[in-house]
């Protein structure tokens, strides 16, 4: 039984790259989108929000990346 967990965990590590692609993508796709809200308010928080919208991605990266790795390691 855990023999096949840790294939299965293994099988979660290569399949990392996938995840991370789609993650690249739509981090992408919501600064893309945050800025066209910001566009459309053209108001005075429009920079703090783009700022908000920032600092919340790269989080959203950093923990995503930090469980990937975790991931990786194979586990004796």
């Amino acid at each position: 039984m855990p023999k096949n967990k840790k294939n299965k965990t293994i099988g979660i590590a290569k399949k990392g790259w996938i995840y991370s692609t789609l993650i690249i993508a739509v981090i992408f796709w919501a600064l893309i989108t945050a800025g066209l809200f910001v566009d459309f308010i053209k108001g005075h928080y429009a920079s703090v929000l783009k700022t908000i919208v920032v600092i919340v991605l790269l989080l959203a990266v950093f923990a995503v990346l930090s469980i990937l790795s975790k991931n990786d390691k194979p586990k004796e």
